[in-house]
């Protein structure tokens, strides 16, 4: 085109992990779960495919109720799904001294597994 301004090489920005449900799919965008829920801070925090940990830090008005919505919404995403909650002061942070809010702990070869078998149906 003519133009003489450097290219740029890459976008980088924040970014989550994806979680894996049972069947192979990637689910994505799990914020909107936590929508309308009194937190002052969550994360969501998948160490097995078939059981995901929530850390929360309450605010004023979180309720059974409230764990019971978001267990609901991301089982709405995820399918049957094993949810745990965990109430903590704060959610640990990053070296940068962010949280992650979705973070998949799922071991490399068990991810790889999962999206052969979503490939394979």
């Amino acid at each position: 085109c003519g133009r003489t301004l450097p290219l740029m090489t890459s976008i980088d920005g924040r970014s989550d992990d994806i979680l894996w449900s049972r069947d192979g799919r990637r689910v994505y965008r799990l914020e909107p779960v936590l929508y309308g829920v009194p937190l002052h801070e969550a994360q969501i925090v998948q160490e097995h495919v078939d059981r995901v940990r929530v850390l929360v830090v309450p605010a004023a008005g979180f309720a059974p109720e409230s764990e019971r919505m978001v267990a609901d919404r991301i089982r709405e995403r995820m399918g049957d799904v094993g949810i745990v909650f965990e109430h903590v002061r704060q959610i640990p942070r990053t070296k940068a001294g962010k949280f992650r809010l979705v973070q998949c702990e799922l071991p490399a070869a068990q991810r790889e597994a999962l999206l052969s078998l979503r490939q394979a149906s």
